[in-house]
């Protein structure tokens, strides 16, 4: 009995310390989007595609002062928190925020995101 509640207790704990470190890098994620809408309402920005790259962001233009953002923050070795903006007639939208796995995920970035008006060609 005694090894099982070890065993349960050994449990609780890595699950405690996955569960924070996911909680970490979710507030970490959220911080750096407030500062990039702070940033897109902010007429004193000038230079939005720089801003967010100091801030961490992979920063792709989509044309017309559209863009988009992709910030990967490690949550551990193993995974990390995926999330991407589009910047559109000067507002964010998050289109996905997801839980990747560092070992087996690949981004796939290079359609261009379609903005129901047009098809894009490339």
């Amino acid at each position: 009995m005694l090894k099982w509640q070890l065993q349960s207790l050994t449990s609780s704990a890595k699950n405690i310390e996955v569960h924070k470190a996911y909680y970490v890098a979710d507030v970490r994620v959220t911080e750096k989007l407030a500062q990039l809408e702070n940033a897109a309402d902010d007429d004193a920005v000038t230079d939005i595609e720089s801003y967010a790259t100091e801030l961490g962001f992979a920063v792709k233009s989509a044309g017309r002062g559209e863009y988009i953002f992709t910030l990967t923050e490690s949550i551990d070795k193993n995974s990390s928190i995926l999330c991407t903006v589009v910047l559109k007639g000067g507002q964010l939208f998050v289109t996905s925020c997801e839980t990747i796995n560092k070992n087996s995920y690949i981004n796939e970035d290079s359609l261009p995101i379609w903005d129901g008006e047009t098809i894009p060609l490339s």
